[in-house]
């Protein structure tokens, strides 16, 4: 029997055997881009130097949507909002303006 546990013997002589369902809990989680790196990663200024030379809102939102992919858990929050500001539409220019303020020194 595999996994069983031999437990001793029965008063007829005959093997008494004891099978334990055994589980074993595994914690997985998927892997991260970043992984413990210090943010911000080369992808992510990779991406923010696409954003600066992007042509059109297409190549824009692709380059936002790589540095959000590049987020890790060491990331400031003021990066992550930035980002979502950007993406965001009809909001007043100031409000682009500053997003792209604090985005400006993350990888310079």
């Amino acid at each position: 029997l595999a996994g069983a546990l031999l437990i001793g013997c029965s008063s007829d002589d005959e093997a008494a055997t004891t099978t334990e369902a055994t589980t074993t809990e595994a914690t997985t989680s998927a892997p991260s881009t970043t992984g413990d790196a210090t943010f911000p990663s080369e992808e992510f200024c990779e991406a923010q130097a696409d954003l600066a030379a992007a042509q059109d809102g297409a190549q824009r939102n692709t380059a936002i949507a790589d540095m959000q992919a590049e987020l890790g858990d060491a990331a400031p929050a003021a990066v992550s909002d930035a980002l979502d500001t950007l993406l965001t539409g009809d909001l007043a220019p100031t409000a682009y303006s500053a997003a792209e303020e604090a985005l400006a020194g993350v990888c310079s």
